[in-house]
C-alpha cells in the first residue's frame, strides 16, 4: 500500500501526506527531546495529540479518539507530550510541510481515514494545546 502510494506522489504533494499522521508534532517532540525521544515513540506522540485535537475540534468522535489512544496503549506507545507549546511551536513552524504561513496537518476523521487539512501558522498553538502540549 505505502510502496502504492509513494509511487504515485513521488513529492509527497498530495495523498502521500496522509502517510505522515503524527509526524508534524512528532518531528517537535524528537527537536525538543534533543533526539533522545526515538522517532516511533514521538510519532506515536503525534498521532496521539492530533487525534485529541480532531476530537476536541469535533473533526472527529469521542470514540475515534478513544480507538486511536486505546490502540497505541496496547502496543505499549507513549501518548502523552511532555513538553510545552512553545518549545513545539519553533521547531513544528520549520517543518517540512509548513509552507506560505500554513501547516499541512494530518487530521483523523475516523479509524482508518484522515484528511490533510491546510492549517495558519497562527493556529498551530491551539492545536498543540488541544494535544495535551503544556
Amino acid at each position: 500500500m505505502k510502496r502504492d502510494i509513494v509511487a504515485q506522489d513521488e513529492f509527497d504533494r498530495g495523498q502521500r501526506q496522509l502517510l505522515n499522521l503524527g509526524h508534524t508534532f512528532g518531528h517537535g517532540i524528537e527537536a525538543c527531546s534533543g533526539f533522545a525521544v526515538s522517532h516511533g515513540s514521538a510519532v506515536a506522540i503525534g498521532m496521539a495529540m492530533i487525534v485529541r485535537s480532531a476530537a476536541q475540534l469535533g473533526l472527529c468522535t469521542a470514540g475515534t479518539r478513544d480507538a486511536v489512544l486505546a490502540l497505541l496503549r496496547q502496543y505499549g506507545l507513549p501518548v502523552d507530550c511532555a513538553y510545552p507549546v512553545e518549545q513545539m511551536l519553533g521547531t513544528i513552524l520549520h517543518d517540512k510541510k509548513a509552507s506560505g504561513g500554513s501547516i499541512n496537518l494530518i487530521v483523523p476523521t475516523a479509524v482508518g481515514s484522515c484528511e490533510i487539512r491546510k492549517t495558519p501558522a497562527s493556529e498551530i498553538s491551539d492545536w498543540l494545546r488541544a494535544g495535551g502540549a503544556k
